[in-house]
């Protein structure tokens, strides 16, 4: 364990047994509504292996986190919170426990497995926000072909520069050791800024550099019939979280309207959505705000954002900018480290 993260462990317990952040909760639920974030409900190990540290919870502490938030929260489901944002100042009501949603990204095998059995056992309700193209198949997202690259140790067998494209002005002058080393993040976050074929590009001249084949890798994400199962169950319901999972703000206004509307229409075709209210995540959370009409104007009912906050309640609210506060292991695995986050406290 860091400092820092000890540091914040003292400091939630210290506030939680105050009764500090419990009040701060009921106050900052008086106005607003509360969006939470996670990714994936999986053990440490797999997480760690793919530098999936800060978007995992284990199956534990997701099991505690729900029986915190029913004590302390009215849990509803996504769309249910319109009504409450759209509402004026002071027309909240008095007495009730602060509304909150729960939703996840990507459409994880793992959220299926190990988070769906919670949900029902708990009777809470979530949205999970699929990534149409990937569902059903055995493709992985670039970030972590590059991990399974970076496990292969494949570094040892390449000269300087690892790999070049002139015409992006990228390379890789040597892969890192793991994919929990600060330089693998540093490749992903300096490869997000480039085109998806760009991406692709650099993936498969690696991969055939270390004799990979990501076709044979096995399924990480949900197929249709676990979609389905969990819509039959009443208390999951499933959003849109484009279709290939590219970066909006990287592509072209022709191509994200064909993300938009492919996936609705996968979704829709599927059986697991209303027409009418299909909710959206934006890939990443990169968005402006001329990408937000075009979600708008692709007939979606809300969008969230990455954006870490409470939605405030008010007479017109940006539905298609919704703040959510983000889940994950390390700053959230006791009562008291999950309430201070909740809380905004760190």
């Amino acid at each position: 364990m860091t400092a820092a993260l000890f540091g914040k462990r003292v400091l939630s317990s210290a506030a939680h047994s105050l009764g500090l952040t419990g009040r701060k909760l009921e106050s900052m639920g008086k106005g607003a509504f509360l969006i939470l974030m996670y990714h994936r409900v999986t053990d440490h190990s797999v997480a760690r292996g793919l530098g999936h540290e800060g978007m995992y919870v284990g199956k534990e502490t997701f099991d505690q986190q729900l029986r915190f938030l029913k004590s302390r929260f009215q849990v509803i489901p996504l769309e249910e919170g319109l009504e409450f944002l759209e509402r004026k100042p002071g027309e909240n009501g008095s007495g009730r426990k602060p509304l909150c949603a729960i939703t996840f990204d990507d459409g994880w095998r793992d959220v299926y497995e190990n988070a769906y059995p919670l949900l029902v056992k708990h009777e809470v309700p979530a949205t999970v926000f699929l990534p149409t193209g990937y569902i059903g198949t055995n493709r992985r997202f670039w970030p972590d072909r590059l991990a399974s690259i970076v496990n292969k140790k494949a570094s040892e067998t390449f000269e300087e520069p690892l790999l070049s494209l002139p015409e992006t002005d990228f390379h890789i002058p040597q892969l890192p050791e793991s994919a929990s080393d600060p330089k693998y993040h540093a490749a992903v976050s300096a490869m997000k800024l480039l085109r998806e074929d760009d991406i692709e590009k650099i993936l498969c001249a690696l991969e055939e550099k270390c004799g990979l084949n990501p076709a044979l890798e096995e399924r990480v994400f949900m197929d249709w019939d676990e979609v389905r199962a969990m819509r039959a169950s009443g208390l999951v319901r499933f959003g849109s979280h484009t279709e290939t999972h590219r970066i909006l703000t990287t592509l072209s206004e022709d191509e994200i309207t064909v993300e938009l509307k492919g996936s609705k229409e996968r979704l829709v075709e599927a059986g697991v959505v209303s027409p009418e209210s299909v909710p959206f995540a934006y890939p990443n959370g990169n968005y402006t705000k001329r990408i937000a009409k075009l979600v708008r104007d692709a007939g979606y009912r809300l969008a969230v954002t990455t954006e870490k906050g409470w939605n405030p309640a008010c007479a017109d609210p940006e539905l298609f900018q919704l703040k959510r506060i983000g889940v994950h292991e390390d700053v959230t695995s006791t009562d008291a480290m999950f309430c201070c986050r909740l809380a905004e406290i760190f």
